[in-house]
């Protein structure tokens, strides 16, 4: 998701994930903070996060 983001020039990326995200994500690197409240969705939490891309055009 986020190459493909990166690849349209995209600097900015809000996506809506797990709420365990920063367990998975803050070893990636990718600079990310939260944007929502967690929300029950189906079978789990859920949150809406904004990842930023800018370090990590080329």
């Amino acid at each position: 998701m986020s190459a493909s983001a990166r690849a349209l020039g995209a600097t900015r990326l809000v996506a809506l994930v797990a709420a365990t995200w920063p367990r998975w994500l803050t070893p990636t690197g990718l600079d990310a903070q939260a944007i929502g409240r967690e929300m029950w969705i189906d079978d789990g939490y859920f949150q809406c996060i904004s990842i930023n891309l800018a370090a990590k055009l080329h």
